[in-house]
């Protein structure tokens, strides 16, 4: 699946929750991964107590699944394990994008922050 974005977005929502999300306004089309800084027992016993990633839509999303990923200044390739595939409908993803340094850098900390596992 191959997505060109226009917005990116790193940082904290209103909940406390982590969020990387790209973002194409003219299609619509959207990838996000999201990450609970602090779990619950609740989540833990639930197995939500990982990085939730999401395509499109509710429908096709779920909580783990990446198995690698590659950022460059143009792009994130990011490779789905069987989990991701089974949610996603995918093997995987290949988001394109022009970004600055800084912007490059902070979506390398972030990416590296949520995907530490």
């Amino acid at each position: 699946m191959k997505i060109s974005t226009n917005q990116i977005f790193c940082g904290l929502d209103e909940n406390n929750v982590f969020i990387i999300g790209f973002f194409n306004s003219e299609t619509n089309d959207y990838f996000m991964i999201q990450d609970c800084l602090n779990y619950d027992e609740q989540d833990i016993q639930l197995g939500m107590n990982s990085y939730y990633i999401e395509l499109n839509d509710q429908s096709n999303g779920g909580y783990g699944g990446i198995k690698n990923f590659e950022l460059t200044r143009r792009n994130l390739k990011i490779d789905l394990d069987e989990l991701g595939i089974k949610h996603l409908k995918h093997n995987s993803i290949l988001i394109s994008f022009d970004c600055t340094h800084e912007e490059y850098k902070s979506l390398g900390e972030s990416l590296e922050k949520v995907l530490k596992n």
